[in-house]
């Protein structure tokens, strides 16, 4: 498992969409630099990375509403 704590802060008034898109590009690089590690280690084949990118679920997550 790989796990990275506090990216994120709650917003006063709560989460906007700029703070929504803020969220998806940190989580879409995140998965984008993790796969590449893992090929990169020989944890997966280039082709599994390729795939799991496509995911719907990716399995990827920064969620700012849970706190750890």
């Amino acid at each position: 498992m790989c796990v990275v704590a506090g990216v994120f802060e709650a917003l006063a008034g709560g989460a906007d969409a700029g703070a929504d898109t803020a969220v998806a590009q940190v989580q879409a690089t995140l998965c984008t630099r993790i796969l590449r590690a893992f090929v990169g280690r020989g944890r997966l084949e280039s082709f599994e990375a390729k795939d799991m990118l496509t995911y719907w679920h990716s399995g990827f997550s920064v969620d700012t509403s849970v706190r750890i």
